[in-house]
């Protein structure tokens, strides 16, 4: 059987809240939302596009309950590297409440 991961799937409270971090944080596009789901894509015709899965935030009532349990590990893309690494997105801090 010839399958693909699709998209990762992230519950939140705030689905438009949460996208707004992960898409400033890795400047894809926001190609669907609504106040109870958002689709990200990396940047059309980008080397990731039609690879990397799409990040699905979904709404769901509850808060979250204990540790995650998927994380994503973020590297810069060699030719964008800053010489002394520098953390923007890092520096804004978490997004509470998700």
């Amino acid at each position: 059987m010839d399958i693909r991961i699709q998209c990762l799937c992230i519950d939140t409270t705030d689905p438009g809240r949460l996208a707004t971090f992960w898409q400033a944080a890795l400047g894809w596009r926001r190609t669907f939302g609504d106040e109870d789901e958002v689709v990200l894509e990396p940047p059309e015709g980008s080397p990731e596009d039609g690879v990397a899965p799409d990040l699905l935030f979904l709404r769901v009532p509850e808060g979250k309950a204990g540790k995650n349990r998927l994380h994503l590990d973020l590297r810069p893309h060699p030719s964008r590297a800053p010489p002394s690494m520098s953390r923007p997105s890092l520096d804004r801090g978490p997004v509470p409440g998700n």
